[in-house]
């Protein structure tokens, strides 16, 4: 009753309310799931920031309280976490330790991917209503930073035993963030405040882009704006540190590639100078797997060099007359780039074309079953850990390459529990040298920042300061 409520309230809502009361936002893109129980993208991590509520929450360097109201360490592998009186669901019921564990429940079972907090944890036990014990195997020292990161949502128990068998349910979450959903479309999503902030409407972009002149239609806009409009003199634009790693992706079970020294003359064949030019300033060149800053950056030794010196030593491979199949994720890649993509491509395979992909579901074991031969794809991290990369190369849905390498996989979640930073670090690198030998990756250039445009009619405590999803919207006033 209560849903249908607000809903009536928020359709009676004039145009006129809208452009006074509501915050209207873009975003890249992208098929949006608030599921966090598989692949999600920076799109759906903007959403879920809004909707969803966590126990510890990032922000940028820092972690804050959200649900829980206390955490105490009694040892290096005992943690007790106090769940807040204030953290309530939308339905208006408390958040309890039942619904906490049945979340990471949920997460365990159904998520392959960044799994790295479940092989931290001997077990998680239930104190009382409010009170939670987290039992490690080992002292880890990052294990706070890990689930204040935008993976680790909160949900109702029930909600999630009825989502478990209707996966429709997850366009309208029980969580506990600030923010309701009350419309979820392939065009736009529509939130409403739980108690207080604006109503927000997300429209997902089709081009990844906009024309200056449409800049009146919005409020908030993270995508690319193209062309000049006196429309841009009413925003602010800000640069936040948000890096993003662009990579090209090989599918190792192309026909194309005969073997790893096909895939190696191909990817060191690839002269990306005109599109780094093409993105400006912002683009620098990838040298490693991680951009620079993050943990297990490699700054003595050159990714792409090691793929260079492997396709020297492997026979001449020639071009095949077939049509080469370039997959790119639509949340990445933006519309007036593609040309520079095509014609990087182009100049070793004149047969080149692009084949687009909106659901990161389709990211890894699904790019692969559908015979593209090479994919465009851009990486975030939540906490700069070089983890967060080599994830993509574990046996899990991430995996686009096709080759499923256990040695690699293993030393991947070993690496997990190594808790001195430094050794870590030094792991990092010797899996990342394993990976280059293998010819399925390229680093093609970083963007350290993510521009964003704000209305100059809006407060934005602190926007920029942080990246984009995990800023609060809860908390812009006009």
């Amino acid at each position: 009753m209560l849903f249908v409520f607000v809903l009536t309230c928020y359709s009676s809502l004039t145009r006129a309310d809208l452009n006074t009361k509501e915050l209207r936002i873009t975003l890249q893109p992208s098929l949006i799931s608030l599921d966090p129980g598989g692949i999600q993208d920076s799109q759906s991590w903007v959403v879920s920031r809004q909707v969803n509520c966590q126990l510890v929450r990032s922000q940028g360097s820092i972690f804050v309280l959200e649900a829980a109201e206390s955490i105490k360490y009694l040892n290096p592998l005992k943690i007790v976490l106090k769940i807040s009186n204030n953290a309530k669901f939308h339905d208006g019921s408390p958040v309890t330790s039942e619904d906490v564990l049945e979340s990471f429940n949920y997460i365990k079972e159904s998520r392959n991917i960044l799994n790295n907090v479940f092989a931290w944890i001997e077990k998680i036990e239930p104190i009382d209503n409010k009170t939670i014990l987290f039992i490690l195997k080992r002292p880890v020292p990052q294990f706070l930073k890990v689930i204040s990161s935008t993976n680790y949502t909160i949900f109702k128990k029930t909600f999630l035993e009825k989502a478990r068998q209707d996966k429709r349910l997850w366009k309208n979450p029980l969580g506990c963030g600030g923010y309701k959903v009350v419309d979820f479309n392939d065009d736009q999503i529509k939130l409403i405040p739980i108690s207080k902030g604006l109503p927000i409407t997300f429209y997902i972009s089709k081009t990844n882009q906009i024309d200056a002149n449409e800049l009146s239609k919005y409020d908030i806009v993270t995508i690319d704006v193209i062309n000049d409009s006196k429309e841009i003199m009413h925003f602010n634009v800000f640069e936040t540190f948000d890096p993003a790693q662009f990579f090209i992706g090989l599918n190792s079970n192309s026909k194309l590639w005969g073997n790893k020294y096909d895939r190696c003359q191909f990817l060191a064949g690839l002269d990306n100078k005109n599109l780094l030019i093409s993105y400006g300033k912002r683009a620098i060149e990838a040298k490693d797997l991680f951009p620079k800053g993050t943990l297990g950056y490699n700054l003595k030794e050159n990714f792409n060099e090691r793929i260079q010196t492997i396709a020297k030593n492997s026979k001449n491979h020639k071009s095949a007359i077939k049509p080469f199949c370039l997959s790119y994720l639509t949340v990445s890649i933006q519309e007036k780039y593609k040309n520079e993509y095509l014609n990087m491509v182009n100049k070793l395979y004149p047969n080149v074309y692009l084949q687009p992909i909106s659901n990161v579901k389709k990211f890894g074991k699904d790019f692969i079953s559908e015979n593209c031969d090479a994919i465009l794809f851009a990486w975030k991290s939540n906490y700069l850990d070089g983890y967060e990369y080599l994830t993509m190369f574990e046996n899990n849905d991430a995996n686009f390459s096709g080759i499923y390498d256990k040695e690699t996989s293993d030393r991947i979640l070993k690496s997990q529990s190594i808790s001195n930073a430094a050794k870590r670090a030094n792991e990092y690198k010797g899996i990342v040298h394993r990976i280059g030998e293998f010819c399925i990756i390229k680093p093609l250039f970083t963007l350290q920042t993510k521009r964003i445009y704000v209305r100059k009619n809006l407060k934005t405590p602190d926007i920029g300061l942080i990246s984009i999803h995990q800023y609060y919207l809860g908390n812009v006033t006009r």
